[in-house]
C-alpha cells in the first residue's frame, strides 16, 4: 500500500542519515598516532588529557581500547588503520596490553573494572557489551583461527554452570554463549550476517517454527529445520578448516540470515579430525543433536559442553538397542569426564575469582589511604595556594610601585635629556661667541699692531724734525 511504501521509504531515509552520521563520526574521532578514538573539544581539538585506560569521560563503561573498534563498516575502520593486517595488529595489541585502568570520571573503582580482568586478556573485557564483537572482527578481517580460538578461550574461562564472567544484563552474557556455541554470532546487528565460529557441541538441531504472513507483505512460511554439524569439535579440534552448507562450500566468513531461514544444514570440518563426515542428515552417524526451537522429539539429557545425548525419537542416527546403550555409555562416560573438567575448572575459577576478591579489596584499602594522603595533599596544596596568592597579590602591587618609580625615571630621563640638548645648544653659542671674540681679539691687535707701527714711524719723523730743527 501506499503508507507502507511511505513507511519504507522513511525507514531508509532515516537508516541512510544515521549511517552518514555514524561513519562520519568514526573517521572524526579516530587519532592516527594512537590508531584509537579519542574524544574531542567543542573547537574540533582531540583533548589534552588522553590515556589509553582511562574510564569515564567520553566513554561509557570502558576506556579508550573498548570503544575504538566499532563493527558496523569494518571496512571503513580497516582503511583508517591502514589495512585489514594493520587492523589485525591493532586488535592484538588490545589482547596484549596489560588489563590496567584508571578510574577517570568515575571517582572510584566500580566492578566493571575489576571484573574487566577476569579472562586475563589484556585490554578484552567480556565483562560488559562493549567489547563483546572484538573477537569475531578477526574473521572479517581474514584471520578466522584467531576468531576460533580465542572465542573457545572465552567459552572455556568466562563461563561455567554457576557464574558469568560479568553481569548478565537481561540475559546478553547467555546469548553471547548460545550464539557462539552455535558459531554463529551477529558481529553488527541489525544486519543479516551471522559470523563463523568455532561450534561446541557436534550436533545442534534448530527448529524454524512455521510463519502466518505479515503486515508488509511476507508471506506464509511453513516450519524449517537447521542441522549444525561438527564432526570431531572439542577441546582437540577448535579449528576449522572448511564450512558447508547443504554441501557448498561457504567461502565468506559469514552465512545470511535469509539463507539462514531456508532450512539445512550447517557443516564445519574441524582441522585435523579424520573420523566420519556427514554427507546427508539421514546418514548422519554423529551423537543425536541437541535441539533447539520448537518440538520436535524426545527431551535433551546432558548439555554443557561435554557430548549432547537425546531420549526418545527425533533424533538422527539409528541402529539396534544394544548400540544405543553403547553410544549412551559413551557419551555419559565422555559426559562425566567433561563434567570433572568443569568442576575443576569451577574450582580453578572460584580460586582467581577470590584472589580477584582479594586484589580488589587491596585496591580499595590502597585508594582509601591514598585518598586520605589526596586529601591532606590538596589541603596542603590549598594553603599553598593561599599563600602564593597572598605573595601575587604582593609582588602586583611592587610591580605597580617599580612601575611608577619607572615612569618617573623614565620622565626625568626624558626631562635629563631635554635640558642636555638645551645646554649643547647654549654651549655651542657660547663657542661660537667666543670664536668671535677671539677673532675681535685678533683684529683690535692686528689694528694696535699698525698703530704702534705709524706711531713709531711718527717718532722717528719728529725726532728728525727736531734734529733738523737744532742743526
Amino acid at each position: 500500500s501506499d503508507v507502507d511504501t511511505s513507511f519504507s521509504s522513511k525507514l531508509n531515509s532515516d537508516a541512510a542519515h544515521l549511517w552518514e552520521r555514524a561513519l562520519g563520526a568514526m573517521k572524526n574521532l579516530y587519532d592516527r598516532d594512537t590508531g584509537l578514538m579519542r574524544p574531542k573539544n567543542s573547537r574540533g581539538q582531540f583533548e589534552n588529557y588522553f590515556r589509553e585506560n582511562r574510564w569515564g569521560g567520553a566513554y561509557t563503561e570502558g576506556c579508550a581500547w573498548h570503544h575504538s573498534f566499532p563493527p558496523f563498516a569494518i571496512d571503513e575502520l580497516s582503511k583508517l588503520h591502514g589495512g585489514d593486517k594493520e587492523l589485525v595488529k591493532s586488535l592484538h595489541r588490545l589482547l596484549e596490553t596489560p588489563g590496567t585502568f584508571d578510574v577517570g570520571g568515575y571517582g572510584s573503582v566500580i566492578h566493571e573494572m575489576s571484573e574487566a580482568r577476569a579472562v586475563a586478556m589484556g585490554q578484552y573485557a567480556h565483562n560488559n557489551q562493549p567489547t563483546h564483537h572484538l573477537l569475531y572482527l578477526f574473521a572479517l578481517l581474514g584471520r578466522p583461527d584467531e576468531t576460533q580460538r580465542l572465542v573457545r578461550h572465552v567459552m572455556d574461562h568466562g563461563y561455567g554452570s554457576d557464574f558469568y564472567a560479568g553481569d548478565e544484563d537481561n540475559g546478553e552474557m547467555g546469548a553471547w554463549f548460545v550464539l557462539s556455541a552455535l558459531a554463529l554470532y551477529a558481529t553488527n546487528p541489525g544486519t543479516d550476517h551471522y559470523v563463523l565460529g568455532s561450534p561446541l557441541f557436534q550436533h545442534v538441531r534448530i527448529t524454524l517454527p512455521s510463519q502466518p504472513a505479515d503486515a508488509f507483505g511476507h508471506g506464509p512460511r511453513e516450519g524449517r529445520v537447521v542441522d549444525i554439524v561438527a564432526p570431531g569439535t572439542g577441546p582437540d579440534y577448535v579449528y576449522v578448516e572448511k564450512v558447508t552448507w547443504n554441501g557448498e562450500t561457504v567461502s565468506d566468513p559469514f552465512l545470511r540470515d535469509g539463507v539462514f531461514q531456508q532450512g539445512g544444514t550447517l557443516q564445519f570440518n574441524m582441522k585435523g579430525y579424520t573420523g566420519s563426515f556427514l554427507t546427508t542428515a539421514a546418514e548422519s552417524t554423529l551423537s543425536p543433536p541437541l535441539l533447539m526451537g520448537g518440538s520436535g522429539g524426545g527431551g535433551v539429557v546432558g548439555g554443557g559442553g561435554g557430548a549432547v545425548t537425546q531420549t526418545g525419537g527425533g533424533g538422527s542416527g539409528g541402529g539396534d538397542d544394544s548400540m544405543a546403550v553403547q553410544r549412551l555409555q559413551q557419551e555419559l562416560a565422555s559426559e562425566k569426564a567433561a563434567h570433572e573438567a568443569e568442576e575443576q575448572d569451577r574450582e580453578s575459577a572460584e580460586a582467581e575469582a577470590k584472589e580477584a576478591v582479594k586484589v580488589y579489596e587491596d585496591s580499595q584499602k590502597t585508594w582509601a589511604k591514598d585518598r586520605v594522603e589526596w586529601q591532606h595533599a590538596l589541603a596542603g596544596l590549598a594553603s599553598d595556594v593561599q599563600e602564593l596568592e597572598g605573595e601575587l597579590q604582593k609582588s602586583l602591587k611592587l610591580n605597580e610601585a617599580t612601575h611608577d618609580s619607572f615612569q618617573e625615571a623614565q620622565k626625568g630621563q626624558q626631562d635629563a635629556s631635554q635640558l642636555r640638548t638645551q645646554m649643547e645648544r647654549e654651549l655651542e653659542a657660547l663657542k661660537l661667541e667666543l670664536s668671535l671674540e677671539h677673532a675681535e681679539q685678533r683684529r683690535m691687535g692686528l689694528l694696535f699692531k699698525s698703530q704702534s707701527e705709524q706711531l713709531n714711524r711718527m717718532e722717528v719723523v719728529g725726532d728728525a724734525m727736531k734734529q733738523a730743527e737744532n742743526d
